[in-house]
Order: structure tokens, then sequence, then C-alpha cells
């Protein structure tokens, strides 16, 4: 999404005509009709003016790949287009990534779909909601369910590693497949229930009780 279709945009969104918007930000308002029409960009100090006035995201104003959405019902549609398949298929292979965990089913290719769903909500995510705290709690979640994770797949993985007559080399890869399993896991789960929580509230961390109420308010205005 190039510059002039976002600055436009936010004109548009807040209503403001050329001449509002140019008082806003104390510049002409050729300048601002030279903007919409691709014929030049704001300077560094415009942009994080614009950034500030209207609540946009660091980052996001300039970079050509990252779309703007001011409305958060907006935001929902379009990220619920791009990833409801995705989402319906992640939880079905997290379910059977549990079952892998504890040896009760173990299949390669599940683990290998696993993943790739994971990287497509995941950029999917960092393209419709790119925030820097955002990526520190989802770090800290991962790492809180990884932990977890180890400790459930200890009963199985665990067992096996330290019943069974192994070589090293099978040892070894026994040891690396809990690791990355319990890992791939956590961050599928942390991936899923962001995108949830993006499509129900708009916001990729909101609260169990904050989903619960967006819910419920979607199906009594469903009635």
């Amino acid at each position: 999404m190039e510059f002039s279709e976002k600055i436009k945009y936010i004109r548009n969104y807040h209503n403001l005509t050329q001449d509002q918007l140019a008082k806003k930000l104390n510049v002409s308002r050729k300048t601002i009709s030279a903007w919409e029409n691709n014929r030049g960009i704001p300077d560094y100090y415009l942009v994080k003016a614009i950034e500030s006035i209207f609540n946009i995201p660091e980052n996001q104003l300039m970079n050509k790949k990252q779309k703007i959405f001011l409305n958060s019902n907006e935001l929902q549609s379009k990220f619920k287009k791009k990833v409801n398949w995705a989402l319906y298929i992640e939880i079905i292979f997290i379910f059977l990534g549990y079952l892998t965990l504890l040896k009760i089913y173990n299949n390669t290719i599940n683990s290998c779909i696993l993943i790739l769903t994971s990287i497509y909500l995941n950029i999917q995510l960092n393209r419709f909601s790119p925030d820097n705290f955002q990526k520190s709690l989802h770090k800290k979640a991962v790492l809180y369910l990884f932990t977890i994770n180890l400790i459930l797949g200890n009963s199985s993985f665990g067992v096996y590693l330290f019943s069974s007559t192994l070589s090293n080399i099978e040892f070894a890869a026994a040891f690396m497949a809990w690791i990355i399993i319990s890992y791939m896991l956590a961050q599928a789960i942390v991936i899923s229930y962001q995108s949830f929580s993006l499509i129900k509230t708009g916001k990729p961390w909101a609260s169990f009780s904050e989903i619960h109420k967006f819910i419920k308010f979607q199906k009594n205005k469903n009635l």
C-alpha cells in the first residue's frame, strides 16, 4: 500500500478536507495534494507528526508492505478472510501434535503442516498488527508454554529416552524431537490465540473475558 493511498485513507476516515489536514500538519494544501497523487512524501518529522496525531503504529506509514486499518471492524474482516481457513487447520494439527508429544500418534506430515500454517499465520499477524510490545509478549507466552510442553512430554518422551536401549544417535534424535515438538506446539498455540483474538476483537492480545464479551455481543446483535 503506497503512502499516497494511506494518507488519503487517513484523511477520508477522519472526514477531513485537504485544507483541514494541511492546517493540522502546518503544511500547504498543495503539499497534501502532492502526497495523495504520489508526487512526494513527507520528511521524518512530518511522518512522526502524522503517526502521533492519528495514532498510527510506528513504521506502518512508510512501509509499502504494511496496510493501515483505522477501523477495527475493517481490520477484523480483512484479517479473517486471510486466515480463517489456516486457523482451523492449525487447531486440528495442534491436537494431533499433542498426540505426537504424548507418543500416542506420530506422523511427520502433521508436523510439517503445523509448521507451515504457523508461519503463514505469523506472517499475517505481523502484516495486520506489527507491534513491538506484542512481539515481546509473544516470546514470553511461547517460553511459558514451551516449559509446560517439556514437562508434559516428560511422561512420554522422557520415559522412552531413559528406559529404552538406544544408541547415542537414536537418543540424540529422540531428544531433539522432544524439544522441537514442544517448541513448535507452544508457537502454534500462541499464534492461534493471537489470530482468534484479532478476528474477534481487533486486538491480538485481548483477554479471555474480552473475547467472551465480544462473542456474546455479536450473538446478541445477530438475534
